[in-house]
């Protein structure tokens, strides 16, 4: 967005036919490179955390803390998680559902083992 509050490709933070940049875009073509290593960065994270996350899915089920249903709907969106940042909404949909139904209502949403 510029001064005047239009939008503009970024297109302009890109080499010209000349081989040159556009002047006084340094900041924004700095701010936009800054961005997108920051976001490399945070996917990374992101798929650390939910490798973690199926990997302590699994233990919960070998040691009967949580029933086969359970762990396959949990694995089930663990995976979906990995498959792009738009369906990465949906698994954090489900999570976060999840853990705000069992922590305000004292329920389950699955039936724990004996």
């Amino acid at each position: 967005m510029d001064s005047r509050g239009n939008f503009n490709s970024t297109i302009i933070l890109e080499k010209g036919t000349n081989g040159k940049y556009i002047r006084g875009v340094q900041g924004l073509r700095n701010g936009y490179n800054s961005a997108l290593k920051a976001a490399s960065v945070y996917k990374v994270a992101g798929q650390v955390v939910g490798g973690l996350g199926l990997v302590v899915t699994a233990i919960q089920w070998d040691q009967g803390q949580i029933s086969g249903t359970e762990a396959a709907f949990d694995a089930a969106f663990g995976f979906i998680g990995f498959m792009g940042p738009i369906v990465a909404g949906v698994s954090a949909t489900y999570f976060i559902g999840k853990v705000g139904y069992e922590y305000l209502s004292g329920n389950t949403v699955f039936e724990k083992p004996r």
